[in-house]
């Protein structure tokens, strides 16, 4: 006899068991997508940089520059304070301002700002689309077999019940594993975008507003900006964070550039935040693994796996620490005077700019490596580090002529 629950049943079936594969092949690609989302957002990280000092010393500079009409060499002068991507490119939009009268510039720049966060709310949609798309789809994986796995239960096929069970517990890892990775890139990459949206609204303040006056800009612009011929002067023009490794020791500093001196003050130094030390440990441990299994002592390898994926998560914490600890010692630095810079630590010392015949920076694919060479020696300053590489100019307009590079 017809029924009408019956063909329903069947075709409420039917759509869903055919769904199977096309969300199959979807998870797939959330998958490798969310792997590219991954890899640009590495990407991206390794090339951010920020740094406020320059960033608004540029801006003051630039005003200065606009209150004698002069747009190019505004635009210029930021572009060489070094910031990020949305920053850059409104920096480089601003060039379009040049055909509007004054009364229309805030009107446009208020154009250019909304344009920008539109952009990047785009960006995040992205990831954000991962992230909701990849628990539902997974949901979807979940559920769809589960039919079929209990029609195979009724009959007592066991192999339909298992084969049906590994794909909806396959496709809710694949799921959840693509949300995750999208929620954590749109979580980090909205707190960039916030702090980069708070730049550009603090460029156009500084460039555009009406809180200074003429006098008063050119007399911040050029009190920053225009090294001073002065022996006497404190005013620190620039600072480079490097990284070395020395007698088994990890050893941060910082080179802080004044009128007449570079200062390279002690940051950081510790024995335990030396990647070399903690891939000696891995080897170590792995070497003894296989040793003790000549003495028919078998150390199970999902556990030596475990070890070495904690002994990996203990470098990348205590670089952190590092690194932070590092920071901290550099605000406190900042706010002395370069000689007291230069008594905080016995392993500080100066280099006169008069006795620095030639600097080598030596460029790889990952890294900068300084080395300064005097009258008498080189001295070798080690690494720069990623979020210090942007103010390696500063070598060219101290130095000019004695910064050499090479790989």
């Amino acid at each position: 006899m017809f029924s009408i629950a019956s063909l329903l049943q069947s075709a409420i079936y039917t759509v869903s068991t055919s769904m199977l594969y096309p969300v199959m092949i979807i998870l797939l690609a959330l998958a490798a997508w969310s792997i590219l989302e991954l890899g640009g957002f590495i990407f991206e990280y390794r090339f951010r940089h920020r740094d406020l000092k320059q960033l608004e010393y540029g801006a003051l500079h630039a005003r200065a520059l606009l209150q004698n009409e002069d747009l190019s060499g505004a635009v210029q002068a930021m572009r060489k304070s070094g910031s990020n991507y949305f920053v850059q490119n409104f920096i480089e939009d601003i060039q379009s301002c040049v055909e509007f009268r004054p009364e229309l510039l805030s009107v446009k720049m208020q154009k250019l700002i909304q344009d920008c966060e539109v952009t990047m709310r785009k960006r995040l949609e992205k990831t954000k689309f991962l992230t909701r798309a990849g628990p539902m789809f997974g949901l979807m994986g979940t559920l769809i077999p589960m039919g079929p796995a209990l029609m195979g239960l009724i009959r007592g096929d066991v192999v339909a019940l298992a084969n049906n069970l590994v794909i909806a517990f396959g496709t809710t890892v694949v799921g959840l594993t693509a949300g995750v990775i999208g929620f954590m890139v749109s979580m980090v990459r909205a707190r960039w975008y916030g702090q980069d949206m708070s730049d550009i609204e603090y460029i156009s303040e500084v460039m555009f507003g009406d809180a200074a006056s003429k006098s008063e800009v050119k007399t911040i612009a050029s009190a920053r900006h225009n090294k001073t011929d002065n022996n006497d002067s404190s005013d620190i023009s620039g600072v480079i964070n490097t990284n070395s490794f020395r007698s088994g020791r990890s050893i941060s500093c910082s080179l802080f550039f004044t009128a007449t001196k570079v200062i390279v003050a002690k940051t950081n130094s510790s024995f335990f935040f030396n990647p070399i030390v903690f891939m000696i440990l891995i080897v170590c441990i792995n070497a003894i693994t296989i040793i003790a299994r000549y003495f028919e002592i078998v150390i199970s390898f999902n556990y030596l796996i475990v070890i070495n994926l904690f002994i990996c998560a203990v470098l990348i914490v205590t670089m952190h620490l590092s690194k932070m600890h590092a920071r901290k010692k550099l605000d406190r630095l900042m706010q002395l005077h370069p000689e007291d810079i230069l008594k905080d630590d016995a392993y500080n010392f100066e280099i006169a700019y008069k006795d620095i015949v030639g600097v080598e920076v030596m460029k790889s694919w990952h890294k900068h490596s300084m080395k300064i060479l005097t009258r008498d020696k080189w001295i070798d300053i080690g690494c720069v580090e990623r979020d210090s590489s942007h103010n390696l100019g500063i070598l060219h307009a101290i130095l000019p002529g004695r910064v050499v590079k090479t790989g």
